[in-house]
């Protein structure tokens, strides 16, 4: 905890003291490893807090909405993945020379579809609306935990490592997403980014991201 505490807020600090508490009293070593232990704990405490330790920025779900106000968001971008997905696909079998399957996997949210995840820019702080398949299986984050949130919370734990690697990519992301895709709401950039799964693992991304309109709303699809 002591290694922990300069990345992480006092409030955020006492909770996890408490998970690390209610444990400790039920924790069997012969029934259970203390690596299985602390994942556990680990686990359930990003998932109320929004972050790991030493995490570069809180990452809370997007503005004051709620898990209420963010379900029928999801409900009304559901409907409109295959739409997206249809308008997008021409550039992205340029950009990343897709077969037929890669695309109807991922028009059809299937396992061994492409990584890929939409944000909201007209919301503060850009939150995820959709992440797919393959997105919760490499990044090990489950939708539940992604959808509301912005995507900061694949980047590095460590401040520092995040600042060196990502800095530049990060800060061209951050003015994309704030341009609105140009006069045609059709700009797109490709960075490559640090990032880390849910376990630290890390990862390079080579990020593509465009804005794509639907029913004359503009959304930033990830890939």
């Amino acid at each position: 905890l002591r290694h922990w505490e300069s990345g992480v807020g006092s409030t955020r600090l006492q909770r996890l003291r408490e998970l690390f508490k209610e444990a400790e009293a039920s924790f069997f070593p012969r029934e259970q490893s203390l690596l299985a232990l602390n994942r556990s704990i680990f686990e359930r405490w990003i998932a109320e807090v929004g972050g790991g330790p030493g995490m570069d920025g809180d990452c809370p779900r997007a503005g004051p909405m709620s898990v209420q106000s963010i379900r029928p968001m999801l409900q009304d971008f559901s409907e409109k993945w295959p739409s997206l997905f249809d308008k997008a696909v021409d550039n992205m079998r340029n950009v990343f020379r897709l077969a037929d399957k890669d695309c109807d996997d991922t028009k059809s949210n299937l396992t061994g579809g492409i990584v890929c995840c939409v944000a909201d820019p007209s919301v503060n702080e850009c939150p995820l609306v959709y992440v797919s398949q393959s997105f919760e299986d490499m990044t090990l984050y489950s939708r539940g935990f992604a959808i509301g949130r912005n995507c900061r919370f694949l980047q590095p734990s460590v401040p520092g490592v995040n600042k060196i690697i990502n800095g530049e990519e990060v800060d061209r992301m951050r003015k994309f997403c704030e341009s609105g895709g140009g006069a045609n709401g059709d700009e797109a950039i490709v960075c490559l980014l640090l990032n880390e799964r849910r376990t630290g693992e890390r990862f390079w991304n080579l990020l593509h991201m465009q804005f794509v309109s639907v029913d004359s709303k503009a959304y930033i699809l990830g890939v």
